[in-house]
C-alpha cells in the first residue's frame, strides 16, 4: 500500500506542477486554453453535485486499486491481470447496455465494425 500511496503522491505533484500549468498555457478550445484550471476550480466551488461526483470518482478509483492490491497479495499477479483485462470488457458491455437498453440510443455507443 505504501508504494501505491507514493505513486499517487508523485502523480499529483507532477500533475499540479507540470501538466496543468502547461495545459493552461497551450492554446485550445476551453476559453482559448487547452485546460482552464481556474474555471474548473470555480465550477467545483459553486456546484455541490460536481464535488459529489468527484468524491465518488476518487472513492471508486481508491477501492479499485485497493482491491487490486488485495487480489495480488492473496492470489497472484496473473489473477490481477485477468481482472484488468475484464475491466475493459465490462466497460464496453455496459456502454452497449446503456445505448440499446437503458437510453434507446441517446447515450452510449452503438455496436459497429470498430467496436
Amino acid at each position: 500500500l505504501e508504494v501505491a500511496g507514493y505513486e499517487g503522491l508523485w502523480g499529483s505533484i507532477l500533475c499540479f506542477t507540470v501538466f496543468l500549468p502547461l495545459a493552461y498555457l497551450l492554446p485550445g478550445g476551453d476559453q482559448g486554453r487547452l485546460e482552464d484550471s481556474y474555471d474548473s476550480m470555480l465550477m467545483l466551488y459553486h456546484s455541490g453535485r460536481i464535488v459529489l461526483c468527484e468524491f465518488l470518482n476518487c472513492m471508486s478509483v481508491l477501492s479499485y486499486n485497493w482491491f487490486g492490491l488485495v487480489v495480488t497479495q492473496d492470489f497472484t499477479a496473473m489473477h490481477r491481470v485477468i481482472i484488468e483485462a475484464s475491466r475493459s470488457l465490462l466497460v464496453w458491455v455496459s456502454d452497449l447496455v446503456i445505448f440499446y437498453v437503458i437510453t434507446n440510443g441517446d447515450f452510449g455507443e452503438a455496436w459497429n465494425w470498430s467496436s
